[in-house]
């Protein structure tokens, strides 16, 4: 059963929320301290999806929640589904398993 365990959905969002997160934050302040005339023109249309975004160091900060948000919802979405389907094709191989022994058992009477 160790091989079958469940994903604990919580624990997963907020491992995935962290890493999205703080990856967000990462390349925002770095494109702050790296500077320049433009600053991040392709990484600001994600304004576009998180309203408050900006690159800046506050915009930054604001990535940071928005990105372990959407990361906790896909961590905990992929725990969920993946649990799910883990539970169907489990239930299916038991059923087989009782249909073969009762198919045995019927045979030898």
């Amino acid at each position: 059963m160790a091989a079958f365990a469940r994903l604990h959905q919580t624990a997963l969002g907020v491992a995935v929320g962290s890493v999205c997160g703080m990856g967000l934050c990462m390349a925002t302040l770095w494109l702050v301290l790296k500077g320049g005339p433009v600053v991040g023109p392709t990484l600001s249309l994600l304004n576009q999806y998180f309203p408050g975004y900006t690159v800046t160091a506050t915009g930054s900060l604001v990535g940071l929640l928005y990105g372990f948000g959407l990361g906790f919802l896909v961590g905990w979405a992929i725990a969920v589904v993946r649990n799910s389907l883990l539970r169907l094709y489990l239930t299916q191989v038991k059923r087989q398993a009782e249909l073969e022994e009762a198919s045995r058992l019927q045979d030898r009477w």
